[in-house]
């Protein structure tokens, strides 16, 4: 007898114990998949039900064009504001240790 199989015979339920685990794990993880492509099935239903149209992929391609063009309109608005707020900012504080010292002299009773 090898070391394997000695190995087995004195562990025999604690190999079919993790083996049924392992089952339960991936029937559970294969029942959460399904679940998941289930709920996407659906939306996707929902999303194309009120399509009558023939052509479905030019109207998802326009869909997807108009979501970049807000985000890019987005993008640009944020760093517009971003960048005009960092200039306030940098106004509005002194930036130098001595003009740090002059301002706390001022506020100072």
């Amino acid at each position: 007898m090898d070391s394997w199989q000695t190995s087995f015979e004195h562990h025999s339920l604690l190999f079919w114990a993790v083996l049924a685990v392992v089952v339960v794990l991936l029937a559970f993880w294969a029942s959460r998949l399904q679940g998941a492509n289930r709920r996407l099935e659906a939306r996707l239903s929902d999303l194309l039900d009120g399509v009558e149209s023939e052509n479905t992929a030019a109207m998802l391609v326009e869909y997807l064009r108009t979501v970049r063009s807000t985000a890019a309109a987005v993008d640009r608005t944020v760093r517009k504001y971003s960048t005009s707020m960092a200039a306030v900012f940098s106004l509005s504080t002194p930036s130098s240790r001595s003009e740090r010292r002059a301002s706390s002299r001022r506020l100072a009773p």
